[in-house]
């Protein structure tokens, strides 16, 4: 397979910037025995062309008096000083939490102070890596300096820490009548990880990840030849994190089914964009309740009328609408694009059984074609997989094989058949098909057991019965169902660190 570039030209993605930053508590003993007082107020800020953090104090300083050695079970239980660090901009930053040591009379020696912070354990203070002296100012001037943590943030993320600090039990008689005064200087820089662009990223693993497949499609009536880049197999490292959280929630994980071209408007430049859906079944506030097959016994009607029309069924809506508003900051990642509304039925001739089954008679292929045969199309933000999404996930040593013939590979080989913890079906955007005597069309939907089924029937198609919207057959309900919302990021989208683990999904930001 061929390495794909497809930068049309070079830019500066990486910044190199580095500054220490004078964000600072005064922790201090001094008194006839042993004691601590601190200083910190307000918000310290810095900023730089690459860099913008702030530091806001959460608790009041340390102060501690008639201070004297203590065990670590007891160092542990003291008050903490809290503060917390927020990365203004769309890059990461690595930052290091040093503490500077301000000359005193009588300065108490290093080697006798623990230093806790977070959860993490007491260490001495003498023992952790040097620092750079930075604090040379009038009131105090710094002699010695060490890193107590490190760490970093996403772009546009915070973090918050607590550190502690205590006369250690260890420490001998030559702490008394002592003073120890330090500074807390968080030294930060832009993080290492280079910026680059996502679907390039993606692109150019193909030669050497098998996770990532090329997929060349014919022209149809409505688009050209195309290639997309998809990510097939039972669980490729395709995690996405739509969140600013350091360890990402899975409501906040997507996937990515590949980088797929498509257009802002009909007939419009094709361009390559990534294509996310939800990694779990979304819930919102108009989901229903206690109807089968969904999750947790719940899920979502696609249409309130006899339509399939992505322009105006209620799911889309309800994802345009509802859904969309939740996504926060997010929602600047995603380019409205078009999306196909062909029906296999309508493309192919089909028999009853056939047409409630289409994946009995055909391929992920099809459905392609399928998908963008006719004159049908809208275009939103927000839309569903399509059955060839569904159809390619498994690879492509099955594009041109019937997809109900192959469910049991498909349900071990096709990472986006949905699999939660009960049996639930999941709706596509693919119309199903049409024919007499039904009051179809809906949508097309992918059984839990990997069976592609066309929801204008009910399971006895001899009856020819179908449902309409809310009118829900009792022995076989397919009126609410999970749905995963789908969208395609803008093409200035980059990936800014991760591996694409569920442990270590990517995070991304945009290059303006």
């Amino acid at each position: 397979m061929k390495k794909v570039n497809l930068r049309k030209s070079e830019k500066k993605i990486l910044i190199i910037s580095s500054i220490g930053i004078l964000l600072t508590i005064i922790i201090g003993i001094s008194y006839a025995y042993i004691a601590y007082s601190t200083r910190q107020e307000g918000i310290n800020v810095i900023e730089t062309d690459c860099i913008n953090i702030t530091m806001e104090e959460l608790t009041n300083a340390i102060h501690l008096t008639n201070a004297h050695p203590i065990t670590d079970e007891v160092g542990n239980t003291l008050k903490p000083f809290r503060f917390k660090l927020t990365n203004t901009c769309g890059v990461g930053v690595d930052y290091n939490v040093n503490l500077e040591v301000m000359e005193t009379e009588s300065r108490i020696a290093s080697k006798n102070i623990a230093t806790k912070v977070d959860e993490n354990t007491k260490s001495i203070l003498s023992n952790n890596p040097t620092a750079p002296i930075t604090y040379q100012e009038s009131d105090y001037t710094a002699v010695e300096a060490y890193t107590i943590h490190s760490g970093s943030i996403e772009p546009y993320g915070s973090v918050e820490h607590e550190v502690r600090i205590w006369l250690d039990e260890s420490a001998g008689n030559d702490s008394q009548n002592g003073t120890f005064y330090s500074k807390v200087v968080i030294d930060a820089r832009q993080n290492q990880t280079i910026a680059i662009n996502f679907n390039e990223y993606i692109i150019n693993q193909v030669e050497d990840n098998p996770s990532i497949e090329e997929f060349s499609h014919e022209a149809t009536n409505q688009t050209v030849a195309l290639k997309d880049y998809r990510y097939v197999g039972s669980d490729p490292n395709n995690y996405v994190c739509l969140s600013e959280e350091e360890v990402c929630s899975k409501d906040n994980l997507y996937r990515i089914i590949g980088v797929i071209p498509t257009q802002s408007e009909v007939g419009g430049e094709y361009e390559n964009r990534i294509k996310l859906i939800k990694n779990t079944s979304y819930v919102g506030q108009t989901i229903r309740s206690g109807v089968p097959y969904g999750e947790n016994q719940r899920g979502y009607t696609f249409s309130s009328t006899n339509s399939a029309d992505w322009n105006s069924v209620s799911l889309s809506a309800t994802l345009n609408g509802e859904y969309y508003n939740t996504l926060g900051k997010y929602q600047n990642y995603i380019e409205a694009s078009v999306w196909y509304l062909g029906s296999i039925g309508t493309t192919l001739a089909l028999t009853v059984q056939s047409a409630a089954y289409p994946g009995n008679k055909f391929t992920p292929e099809n459905f392609y074609v399928a998908e963008r045969t006719g004159s049908t199309s809208t275009i939103k933000n927000i839309g569903l997989m399509y059955t060839s999404d569904y159809g390619y996930s498994i690879g492509s040593e099955y594009s041109a094989k019937v997809i109900n013939s192959n469910t049991s590979a498909y349900q071990t080989l096709a990472w986006l058949l949905y699999k939660p913890e009960t049996n639930s079906h999941e709706w596509t955007i693919s119309p199903s098909s049409s024919y007499s005597n039904c009051l179809g069309p809906f949508a097309n939907i992918i059984q839990y057991n990997g069976v592609v089924y066309d929801s204008s029937t009910k399971t006895s198609v001899s009856v020819n019965s179908c449902f309409l919207g809310d009118k829900i057959d009792p022995d076989r309900s397919y009126g609410a169902l999970n749905v995963r919302p789908t969208f395609y990021l803008k093409n200035n989208v980059v990936k800014i660190k991760g591996n694409g683990t569920e442990e270590d999904p990517y995070r991304i930001g945009i290059d303006e």
